[in-house]
């Protein structure tokens, strides 16, 4: 009974230990990383932008159009459903654009980019949204979004 009661104790300090550490950001616990689409560098390779979906299921489901390099920063986000099927991302000089077409499945529940200001925003960077009806998707979309989407 002794032994069967400290192997309990010893398993409860792991966990609280556990749980403090991912209380301050050291661990995290079931945190799926985010899928990663479009990977686009700027011209002068300083700055690149990537559209990003977290880890997890969420509905409608919610992205990020994020800038890394000498800034980290949020430029637009936007909701539907596979939206690495009708946005692109380029550069033009030190301008991000985002160039999208909504897809016509009502599931896709798809809403245009919008440029994000303050907080976590490109300060500084100008963001231009165009809508491109050469990506209009057609068609219903597939659930299954795998984080392999790499085309431009």
């Amino acid at each position: 009974m002794n032994r069967l009661l400290r192997i309990l104790v010893i398993f409860g300090a792991a966990l609280l230990v556990l749980f403090g550490l991912s209380l301050f950001g050291f661990v995290k616990l079931m945190s799926p990383s985010p899928h990663v689409f479009l990977e686009t560098p700027s011209p002068d390779g300083k700055l690149s932008a990537h559209l990003e979906r977290p880890g997890g299921s969420m509905e409608p489901i919610y992205y990020s159009v994020k800038v890394t390099g000498a800034k980290d920063c949020t430029a637009a986000t936007l909701n539907g459903l596979q939206a690495e099927r009708w946005v692109r991302l380029s550069w033009d000089g030190g301008a991000l654009v985002v160039r999208y077409g909504m897809p016509d499945d009502p599931d896709a529940k798809a809403v245009a980019p919008e440029p994000q200001h303050g907080g976590e925003g490109c300060h500084g960077m100008s963001v231009r949204v165009i809508e491109d009806n050469s990506l209009s998707v057609s068609g219903k979309l597939n659930d299954a979004i795998g984080p392999t989407g790499n085309g431009q």
